[in-house]
């Protein structure tokens, strides 16, 4: 088991700089963009769409005896040499989703180095498994009002012609069930810890 949970925090050291060394590279790149260096590069962003029915025909008789329908899809759009502001509004959404990783990989790192240590069931392990759950699931709240702020935006600002832009808002669910699990599994941990400290003071 010592072994093993040695083996995690290593892994979990590897990645927590190599996010480091990436959040600085991307940060890099985006000041790069924004300043309009080596032909200033492009900014790229997801976008929503809907095509009108009458644009498209897509059929099978294999499949069905009417005509198939496109329901709302995603694209990527790519803007080369964008202005400042839109370089920076898009930096601090990334600077934000990197701090919500960053804090996740930061509580688990020390949750790893306390088992690492034969300290399995310590209050404060409880504690590192209560924030990574909130910080899963807070990351992906995050995420999901960015992206529909993000197309709101893109909605109004675009000119389109041939389709029709949507605004999106998505969580994903299996995200979310994990942040629940792992809440629940810390309260598994506070009730551990509390029998650990019971038995101590038996003894």
């Amino acid at each position: 088991m010592r072994s093993k949970s040695r083996w995690f925090a290593t892994v979990t050291a590897v990645a927590w700089w190599a996010s480091i060394a990436g959040v600085a590279l991307a940060t890099i790149l985006l000041l790069v963009v924004a300043a309009h260096w080596v032909g200033g590069g492009a900014l790229k962003l997801d976008f929503y769409f809907r095509l009108p029915a009458g644009s498209y025909h897509i059929s099978s008789h294999e499949l069905s005896t009417a005509a198939a329908t496109v329901g709302i899809s995603s694209g990527q759009l790519g803007f080369a040499r964008p202005r400042i502001a839109f370089v920076l509004v898009a930096g601090a959404v990334f600077e934000v989703a990197a701090a919500w990783w960053l804090f996740i990989l930061h509580q688990l790192r020390r949750l790893l180095a306390s088992l690492d240590q034969g300290r399995t069931f310590a209050r404060e392990n409880s504690v590192r498994l209560t924030r990574i759950g909130w910080g899963v699931i807070g990351f992906e709240l995050t995420h999901a009002v960015c992206v529909w702020l993000g197309t709101l935006y893109l909605k109004h600002v675009l000119v389109v012609r041939g389709l029709s832009v949507r605004a999106h808002f998505g969580v994903d669910v299996t995200v979310v069930l994990l942040g629940l699990l792992l809440l629940t599994l810390a309260a598994a941990f506070r009730v551990g810890s509390e029998l650990a400290e019971e038995q101590a003071l038996t003894v």
